[in-house]
C-alpha cells in the first residue's frame, strides 16, 4: 500500500484564469450600474409588471439590445425623482 505524496502547496491552477476573467474595479463599478429588470424590481420592491408599466408609459428609461433589456441606475433614479411628493409647507 502506498501513501500518496502530499500536495505541494501553491496557487490554485485556475487562479491566474478567475483573477484575469475578475472585472476590474471601474469595469466593475460600471457594469454593477446597468441592472436587470429583476434587479430594478428588487431596488424598487414593486413587481416586474410594475416595471413593464413604468416601461410602457415611459416613466423610466431602458437601453434594449436586441432582446436584452438593460437599466442604468443613475438615469432610473433620476427619471422617479420627477414624480417624488414634496412636502407642502
Amino acid at each position: 500500500m502506498q501513501i500518496p505524496a502530499p500536495k505541494k502547496p501553491g496557487p490554485h491552477p485556475d487562479a491566474l484564469s478567475a483573477y484575469l476573467s475578475t472585472p476590474q474595479p471601474d469595469e466593475r463599478r460600471i457594469r454593477e450600474q446597468y441592472l436587470t429588470k429583476p434587479q430594478v424590481a428588487a431596488r424598487l420592491q414593486v413587481s416586474l409588471r410594475s416595471i413593464d408599466n413604468m416601461i410602457r408609459h415611459r416613466r423610466i428609461p431602458v437601453c434594449r439590445w436586441g432582446r436584452t433589456v438593460r437599466f442604468y441606475w443613475p438615469k432610473v433614479e433620476a427619471a422617479l425623482a420627477r414624480y417624488e411628493v414634496k412636502e407642502v409647507k
